[in-house]
């Protein structure tokens, strides 16, 4: 059965599993402690790697948001991720991206957890 990746509870439908393996750093963007780990956890199950988890740098996210670092690379892993996560893409790039886009673990996405997730 696919769990939620913020609740852990099952899933309304089916989203397949990954073929490859994608990055992705899940920080926490609302004042829910463990927040971001237990999303990482249930994201794993449906194949991404997840590379950091940890506190985004504001913590009043209303909605669940993806930057695509790969820049349209992982089409496919993306998909998998919104409906997964229920995020939204989005397209701005706030002054602390560049740290992600810079590291040795360079994540293909990074998913911000919002309100709407808990």
């Amino acid at each position: 059965m696919v769990r939620c990746p913020t609740t852990g509870g099952p899933k309304k439908r089916e989203i397949a599993k990954l073929k490859t393996s994608a990055k992705i750093a899940v920080l926490n963007g609302t004042w829910v402690s463990g927040l971001a780990a237990k999303t990482a956890l249930n994201l794993q199950d449906y194949g991404f790697k997840i590379t950091e988890t940890a506190n985004a740098p504001t913590r009043e996210y209303q909605k669940s948001v993806i930057y695509d670092l790969s820049y349209g690379k992982e089409i496919k892993a993306l998909e998998t991720l919104q409906a997964a996560a229920q995020a939204e893409l989005v397209y701005d790039s706030p002054s602390w991206l560049e740290t992600y886009k810079n590291s040795l673990e360079h994540p293909d996405f990074i998913l911000i957890i919002g309100t709407n997730s808990n």
